[in-house]
């Protein structure tokens, strides 16, 4: 597979990884949201590295991934920063998926608003990775991609 095949697999999986997300919010299962959220977040970074014809570097953490790309020239720091806190998406992955540390002190509901973050914060990372790659040259063009994602399944029971 050629890099850009690559890029674009990674990047439409960072999509699919979102999906999912929602659908587990949804379904109440925050921290499953949070996993999607997380993988989302890696897999859109690291597609970008590879359209930028990069080896994205090993590892799980985008704030790790994005300072990375920032300091390839691929994302400006300014984007970066508006994005707020990449290193609260790793902890707050980390910590909802371990039982031993999911339980928190606020019960359930802090569970939920922990997973609505770490969504909306995926959100806002994808909208910047698909303006950066639209907006080098040569870059993917996103928008010209299949984006219809996964089959929906059905959450009726």
């Amino acid at each position: 597979m050629n890099p850009r095949d690559a890029a674009k697999g990674w990047l439409r999986q960072a999509r699919y990884d979102l999906v999912h997300a929602h659908w587990s919010m949804r379904a109440g299962h925050a921290d499953w949201a949070c996993l999607a959220a997380h993988h989302a977040a890696e897999r859109a970074l690291k597609g970008l590295a590879l359209d930028a014809g990069h080896r994205p570097l090993a590892t799980n953490n985008p704030a790790l991934l994005a300072m990375d790309l920032m300091e390839l020239g691929v994302l400006g720091e300014a984007d970066v920063a508006r994005l707020g806190d990449l290193e609260a998406l790793q902890s707050i992955a980390a910590r909802l998926r371990s039982p031993d540390r999911a339980v928190l002190q606020d019960g359930p509901d802090d569970s939920v608003a922990l997973a609505r973050d770490a969504v909306a914060l995926t959100e806002q990372l994808l909208g910047l990775v698909a303006e950066a790659a639209e907006g080098r040259a040569g870059g993917l063009d996103l928008a010209a991609d299949d984006h219809r994602g996964p089959p929906r399944p059905s959450l009726a029971g």
